[in-house]
């Protein structure tokens, strides 16, 4: 759920090494400069084109050599955020052991602890969220083949979203129902609910053959909700699961396909991944499951000049789920879905809950401008972003939850992407929804770190 934006002020004088996306998912394809493994294509396809040098040209400076054994560390400052949680504050600290036997490091490491700030419905300043982890990356096991990550986070939101179960749920500002509410404060707790959750995650990554990957995972956690009395949460505390303190396990599987020439700016190639999840129940009646097809294509149309990528996703919910995990989706991460920064961007988290969720994406990138500042390179591109989709509450037909019509939910806006080296990507994004405009935020502003896919 970390949402926070590393400003690497003490990193632009130190590379950064091909790292993984936090959740610690991803298909590892190497950056340009290195020799990508499972990729369909060279690494200098996906750098930016390099005018043609000319007799008065100076010879660019040699890079300095490094030792290869070297241990890195930088503490990073964490701005971030979102028009969901507020603006982020904190602390970040990263440490890389290189080795020349190990790609693309011997081990990483990251910490961080972050809180925001956020207005309250003008009667000031409160804390919604707190995000703390410590996260440990072991690529090049088991003969480079295997990848292992291992996490342990706190996650704390004072306002997760709820408006009700199914794709037909409402929205009505407190002046609409005088008196049917007089326990919460306002709109604030109205459609929210507070939410304590630490959890330790273990995911491993094995390559079986060009760019084919076995997936498994498992997540402990103990989760507590609190709910305001009043809340449309209160009113369906008899319908949903999970609001009880309780420990859950998740254990994941999965199957991933991944051509992609870049891991983290992609210009062309596929991923596909089919994820499978379970949840046993300890102590507790939260036996359910959940599978997960993610499907995404980019196709270069003018070099990184114009880039069309999509994305297709689909998550399916089985049995009785907490009813955190039906704004979920994913197994090996917690991704926020179908609102907020992870979904339909301008669609506010925890907006719609569903044990079905179907959506599409689209966005048309271009990465136009490259410069070089303290001997690192820069790289500054835009696109136009569109995400549409529907859900369902459960399997049967339910008019009163769902709706009868097409239902569907949409954002739609522009972004900006700042890439430093090779592996950090700053993401900012601004998006309409009606969704949004409905509760009086016009426009999804989503601070983040990384491709939304």
């Amino acid at each position: 759920m970390a949402a926070v934006l590393g400003i690497a002020a003490t990193a632009l004088a130190t590379e950064p090494a091909p790292v993984a996306p936090a959740d610690g998912t991803s298909t590892a394809i190497a950056p340009q400069d290195a020799t990508p493994a499972g990729s369909a294509a060279t690494p200098t396809e996906a750098a930016t084109p390099a005018p043609a040098s000319t007799p008065a040209a100076a010879p660019p400076a040699k890079k300095e050599a490094r030792d290869p054994n070297r241990l890195e560390w930088a503490p990073l400052p964490a701005v971030g955020g979102n028009t969901d949680m507020g603006l982020m504050l904190g602390v970040q600290t990263v440490v890389v052991k290189y080795d020349p036997n190990y790609a693309p490091y011997r081990y990483r490491v990251g910490a961080q602890i972050a809180m925001s700030l956020k207005w309250w419905d003008g009667r000031g300043l409160y804390l919604p969220v707190h995000m703390d982890f410590l996260r440990l990356d072991f690529p090049g096991l088991a003969g480079g083949r295997l990848r292992l990550f291992v996490s342990a986070e706190y996650n704390q939101r004072n306002n997760t979203g709820y408006y009700g179960l199914g794709n037909a749920s409402r929205y009505q500002a407190s002046s609409t129902e005088p008196g049917s509410y007089p326990a919460v404060s306002m709109n604030r707790q109205r459609y929210q609910y507070r939410q304590y959750e630490p959890l330790v995650r273990a995911n491993a990554r094995y390559q079986l053959g060009h760019g084919l990957f076995l997936m498994t995972g498992a997540r402990l956690l103990w989760e507590r909700s609190d709910v305001y009395p009043g809340s449309a949460l209160w009113k369906d505390r008899n319908r949903v699961y999970g609001l009880e303190d309780h420990v859950g396990l998740q254990v994941a599987a999965g199957i991933t396909y991944d051509t992609r020439n870049h891991e983290f700016v992609p210009s062309k190639g596929f991923f596909c991944e089919a994820q499978l999840r379970a949840s046993p129940g300890l102590g507790n009646n939260l036996n359910f499951g959940g599978a997960t097809l993610d499907g995404r294509s980019y196709v270069s149309l003018y070099g990184e000049y114009l880039v069309l990528a999509s994305r297709l996703f689909a998550d399916l919910l089985f049995g009785n789920v907490p009813v955190y995990e039906m704004s979920r989706a994913a197994s090996f991460e917690n991704r926020e879905y179908p609102g907020g920064r992870d979904g339909f961007r301008g669609v506010p988290e925890g907006r719609y809950h569903g044990k079905v969720k179907i959506g599409g994406d689209v966005e048309l990138r271009s990465m136009f401008w490259t410069f070089h500042l303290l001997g690192e390179r820069f790289r500054v591109g835009a696109l136009l972003l569109a995400d549409a989709g529907r859900i369902w509450a459960g399997y049967g037909k339910a008019p009163e939850l769902d709706g009868t019509g097409a239902g569907i939910k949409w954002g739609a806006g522009v972004g900006v992407r700042v890439q430093v080296g090779e592996t950090v990507v700053a993401r900012f994004d601004f998006a309409y929804s009606p969704d949004s405009a409905a509760i009086g935020v016009p426009i999804g502003i989503y601070v983040d770190m990384g491709h939304v896919f």
